[in-house]
């Protein structure tokens, strides 16, 4: 039997999740499993660590246009609200249609515990759900909140609406990112990395430690989507084993873009000496995209070793070591045109190992300011026997980031 993509325990309640927005191929949905018990979900959905509230009319928490950071106001929400999703006689959520009543609060809570516990079980230990607060408190999620934006903060995540014209047509209501995955598991990244690293004074963040944590929340969206058989057997539907490309893996939708075009792409060429710009204007989000290129340069060069060892291509390792990209789409070339299950276990195996590392290090990094020379240190450090030390030499210092000898 193949081997499932799937880390999370089969127990809980049943939730229905979309994998991608309704609008991209018809909404790839798969059921999964909250640990919740189903008598201990409250209206909302809400438990112990998560609770949803369906604002209505909610502007966001944080002032969107200061200079410096402001809040309007903090959670816990206090105003009108919309419907709740109601679950089935035996507690559970899986039988929602697309169309009922409180469905994106079902889902965003669904994604959010899953990326959760996606991120427990590769990290071997639990997570907080909330930081910068001193009171334990659960985290509050707003799944439709008046802006074209997502947003995280001390304890709550809220979503927007995508807008298709750089703000001069109204939002696009018919496409909440409380209905995308990825946008969903980057603010949870957010919450995550905070949780590990750190909520630094605002006034020591660096342009790198921000572009930093949005490239690692670009990374633990795209980690999160390969534990689900559904996103992995598409994935390889559509690039037959060859995640060295642009496809369905490499393309993050934290903005809804015309055209169905990303937000951003891991699959990137890249460099610092390119983002000058960025730099000047302090645009974290493109500067972000020299690391998350590197690192899912790694990622794929840990499943081109996995196809090695599997015998699945040629041995390449020498030429790999020495890192240059065309090497990895040569030897994913050398995949047969239908790649079976051992293809699929070289890349679970790839991520597990991937995810590993970026914990390791992203622990390392508690309680610093990030730079990108320190993260990439943390990442060879976190390397225990040295395996990869030429892959990731190699990955990041090919975008002009600083490695360590």
């Amino acid at each position: 039997m193949p081997r499932t993509a799937n880390v999370l325990p089969r127990r809980g309640t049943r939730f229905v999740i979309w994998l991608q927005e309704r609008h991209v191929q018809r909404g790839a949905r798969e059921v999964v499993w909250v640990d919740t018990l189903p008598r201990r979900i409250r209206r909302g959905p809400a438990d112990a660590e998560l609770r949803v509230v369906d604002a209505i009319g909610k502007k966001t928490y944080r002032v969107e246009d200061a200079d410096a950071v402001r809040f309007r106001a903090r959670p816990p929400y206090r105003g009108r609200t919309a419907g709740a999703p109601r679950p089935d006689a035996n507690g559970h959520y899986d039988r929602l249609a697309p169309s009922a009543a409180g469905v994106d609060s079902a889902n965003v809570f669904a994604v959010l515990k899953s990326v959760h516990a996606i991120w427990e079980h590769h990290f071997g230990h639990r997570l907080s759900w909330v930081y910068g607060v001193r009171e334990p408190v659960c985290l509050e999620v707003i799944p439709h909140v008046e802006s074209d934006n997502s947003w995280s903060g001390p304890g709550y995540v809220e979503y927007g609406f995508p807008r298709f014209d750089a703000g001069h047509e109204p939002p696009d209501r018919a496409d909440p990112f409380a209905e995308n995955f990825d946008a969903i598991a980057h603010e949870m990244g957010h919450v995550l990395l905070k949780g590990v690293i750190g909520n630094l004074p605002e006034r020591r963040k660096t342009l790198e430690h921000r572009a930093h944590e949005e490239a690692c929340a670009d990374l633990v969206a795209a980690v999160a989507s390969l534990n689900f058989d559904g996103e992995v057997n598409r994935i390889f539907a559509a690039t037959r084993g060859r995640l060295f490309s642009d496809n369905t893996l490499s393309r993050l939708a934290e903005r809804s873009l015309p055209a169905g075009r990303p937000a951003r792409v891991l699959f990137n060429g890249r460099r610092l000496s390119g983002l000058r710009r960025a730099r000047r204007r302090g645009d974290k989000h493109t500067y972000s995209l020299a690391f998350s290129g590197a690192a899912y340069d790694v990622l794929c060069g840990l499943y081109a070793g996995r196809l090695m060892d599997r015998g699945l291509v040629p041995d390449r390792r020498a030429a790999l070591a020495r890192g240059p990209r065309r090497v990895l789409a040569e030897i994913e070339r050398r995949l047969p045109g239908r790649p079976g299950a051992a293809a699929r276990e070289s890349l679970l195996d790839a991520r597990d190992e991937f995810a590993r590392l970026l914990a390791a290090a992203w622990h390392a990094l508690g309680g610093t300011v990030v730079s990108y020379a320190s993260a990439v240190a943390a990442l060879v450090a976190a390397d225990r026997y040295g395996s990869h030390r030429g892959l990731l030499r190699w990955a990041f210092r090919n975008r002009g980031i600083k490695v360590p000898r």
